[in-house]
This record gives C-alpha cells, structure tokens and sequence, in this order.
C-alpha cells in the first residue's frame, strides 16, 4: 500500500503541471471576416469572430511565398525587406509572411500587411499550423 501511495503521488506530481498548461482556445479566424483592424508600429490586432487577436511584425531578409513558416528569421543591417507576422495571442504562432515581395518601407508597414494579410487563405491557414515545441 505505502509503495502504491507513493507512486501514486509521483504521477500525479508529474502529470499535474502539464494538465495545468492545457488551455483550449476557439479561434474563429476566416480569411475576409476580420474587423477593428490595426497596425501601428510592430504590433497588429483585430477581432477574428468574436476572439480578439494579436501579433507583431518583424522585416526580414527571409523570402517566402504566401503560406510560407518559419520558426526563426534573419536579418541584416540593411536589407530587411521582407514582412513576417506571429500571432501572440491568445496563442503563439510560427513566423508566417505576409507579402511575398520586397517592401522597401518595411519597417514602416509591416504590421499593416499583417492586418491585410488576413484576408488571404495561405496566410489564415498558416496561423493556425503550430510548431509543437511552442506548446
């Protein structure tokens, strides 16, 4: 009975913290059917369905095509022209791009291409593919 009780307590020590960080999140993101849009400096937000979302904005040397992931991104001290955007809340995304050209005012846009990215389906649908080593 001791020897149960103890190992009883051991599994229940050891599955308890990972039962506590389970978080069930509806995200009702639909490419088009966003609204109260907004981008202001590196950080982007809207109101997917009811659930309010956020993210931030980072221009990068990586070049990517709609729908493209990555979990790091490059940058240079000069050409950084490319606009990726994660989503922050309520969950945390991969790197997903926003725009497959070049953007020579980048850093001054990005986080508006995040918020019209998000009525294109690539970039909807990539938000929604997470990296399991963010979980």
């Amino acid at each position: 009975m001791k020897t149960y009780l103890t190992t009883l307590a051991i599994a229940v020590a050891t599955i308890a913290p990972s039962i506590a960080a389970v978080k069930c999140v509806n995200i009702p993101i639909e490419a088009g059917n966003c609204t109260s849009l907004s981008g202001v400096g590196a950080d982007w937000s809207a109101n997917c369905g009811g659930q309010s979302i956020r993210g931030v904005a980072v221009c990068s040397t990586n070049l990517g095509k709609s729908g493209t992931i990555l979990q790091k991104l490059t940058t240079s001290s000069t050409t950084n022209n490319y606009c990726w955007c994660k989503m922050t809340y309520p969950v945390l995304s991969d790197w997903v791009i926003a725009y497959e050209g070049s953007i020579s005012s980048c850093p001054a846009n990005c986080a508006q291409y995040c918020t019209q990215a998000l009525s294109s389906e690539p970039f909807v649908n990539s938000l929604y593919i997470f990296n399991s080593s963010l979980l």
